[in-house]
């Protein structure tokens, strides 16, 4: 999906990666998952929003259902910068993951005062 993900807040886009671009190469990265984490869409998501969560928790069940049975990254919303999807929202998504094989990414940098 390269960059098509990155920013967008569009639950049709990370629908979309999933459809277009997991579920149609899952015999490619089968035979690979016992070393890989993927990362489902980069920085994609709205902030501290439920349709982070609820589009996440469909993309997750779509994936387990094509056999992906590896660590799936998420990252959070508004651009991979906000923390409140995590707090707010990353627990009922891990929740909903029957292998209970799900991170999250927060892409945040920390500078020294």
């Amino acid at each position: 999906a390269g960059n098509a993900t990155s920013c967008s807040d569009k639950p049709s886009v990370l629908a979309d990666v999933v459809e277009n671009s997991w579920l149609l190469s899952v015999d490619s990265w089968k035979p690979l998952e016992k070393y890989s984490i993927l990362n489902l869409a980069n920085e994609w998501g709205p902030a501290n929003s439920s349709v982070w969560q609820d589009s996440y928790i469909g993309a997750v069940a779509k994936m387990r259902a094509a056999g992906y049975l590896s660590t799936l990254m998420i990252d959070a919303g508004g651009c991979g910068q906000d923390i409140d999807d995590l707090v707010h929202h990353a627990a009922q998504v891990f929740d909903s993951d029957p292998q209970k094989k799900l991170r999250t990414s927060l892409n945040q940098s920390f500078q020294s005062p």
